[in-house]
Order: structure tokens, then C-alpha cells, then sequence
């Protein structure tokens, strides 16, 4: 065995860890398919991202600061003009909403963006790339919210974008509204259905304030 003198958790003794299999990771490795998955890719990622993500910043505030560069990057790479606005009130019910990060006019195309860490958007990419995963679980609903408010959207641009992944920063993934069309329809009448419940509990008790 080679030794490395070296102070543990020290930021040397964090990069000679990156990449490769610890005992903490090996446990990964051996435990549920789950947690194996979960693991491979951050594996990949620590592997091929140029530089790492700064850890003392939040999901959030990562995503904020490379949102409108995706943005920038969707209309080159698709030619097109994306709109951005507010929120998207359904013309059925004003209590179904959506807040959506653009609108593609010319292609009645909603736009959602994510810039997740390292981490996560090698784990969105290769998902979709390798399991032929439309949405990451944790979007799915929020994409069939747009399609529900938004009768007019035909598809969604679902915008991944990370700069540290070099050899593919951003992954465009086209979602059709008729690939989902089955779960859009049971969410909207479930939605419908709670919020029937719900006025039917305030009217009843007389819960309206004036």
C-alpha cells in the first residue's frame, strides 16, 4: 500500500478522495440498487466535471446564478425566443396555477430549467440518456401542473445546465404533451376533485371572511 502524508479532511485530502472508492463509498456500492445507481453517477461526475461545484452554496442559489445563461443557451441551441413572465393562470380555473421559467411562442413550448450541482445533473442527463427517463422523478408533477394550466402547450423544453460538465454542459429534453396525456388528465381531475372538497368545506362551515 502507498502511502500519501496527507491531514485528513483537509481540501488536499478531499480531492485525493474524489473519484474514487472509499469505505464509506463502498458501502454504496454494496447496499440497494437504489443507493448503487445513486452512487455511479456521482462517481461519473467526479470524474469528468471540470472543477466542483463551491459547497458552501445552496441547490437554489446555484440555480439562480446560471438560470438566465441556460436560458441564453436554449434559444441558441433551438433557435428560438423564449418569453418569460410571472405566473400562467388556466383559463378552466383561476386556482390552477404555474410559474414557468419561459414560453416558446413559435413552438407553444413551455420551458423549464434546472442547474442542478454536479451531482444531480449528471444523475438527469444519464438517466434520460440511459434509462430513456422523460422527467427526474422530483419534476414529474411539476411538468404535468404546466400542461394542465397551459392548454395551449404542445411541449415542454425541460433544461438541464451545469458549465462544470465540459463535455456537456447543457441537455435539452423534449417533452410532448401526448406522451403524458393519460397522467395529465387523471392529475387535473384529481386537482379539480380537491379543490371542489375544499370550497364545498369552506361553504359549508361558512368560512369566507369579508
Amino acid at each position: 500500500m502507498k502511502k500519501i502524508q496527507v491531514e485528513q479532511q483537509t481540501p488536499q485530502w478531499e480531492q485525493l478522495r474524489k473519484g474514487k472508492i472509499t469505505g464509506t463509498k463502498l458501502k454504496k456500492i454494496l447496499g440497494t440498487p437504489k443507493a448503487r445507481k445513486e452512487f455511479l453517477y456521482e462517481a461519473i461526475a467526479e470524474k469528468i466535471a471540470v472543477g466542483m461545484n463551491d459547497l458552501d452554496i445552496s441547490d437554489m442559489e446555484w440555480g439562480n446564478l446560471y438560470e438566465s445563461e441556460a436560458r441564453k443557451k436554449l434559444e441558441f441551441d433551438k433557435n428560438v425566443k423564449v418569453e418569460t413572465f410571472g405566473i400562467g393562470v388556466s383559463d378552466e380555473n383561476e386556482d390552477l396555477v404555474y410559474s414557468p421559467d419561459g414560453w416558446v411562442e413559435s413552438d407553444k413550448a413551455g420551458v423549464e430549467i434546472k442547474c442542478p450541482q454536479w451531482k444531480n445533473y449528471l444523475k438527469y442527463w444519464l438517466e434520460n440518456v440511459i434509462e430513456g427517463k422523460l422527467i427526474p422523478d422530483e419534476y414529474y408533477e411539476q411538468i404535468l401542473q404546466a400542461f394542465i394550466v397551459n392548454d395551449e402547450m404542445e411541449k415542454m423544453y425541460f433544461v438541464i445546465y451545469n458549465p462544470l460538465i465540459k463535455i456537456h454542459p447543457i441537455h435539452i429534453m423534449e417533452i410532448s404533451r401526448i406522451s403524458l396525456l393519460s397522467e395529465i388528465q387523471r392529475a387535473k381531475t384529481e386537482a379539480v376533485k380537491f379543490l371542489e372538497e375544499r370550497d364545498s368545506i369552506i361553504k359549508k362551515y361558512k368560512l369566507i371572511t369579508m
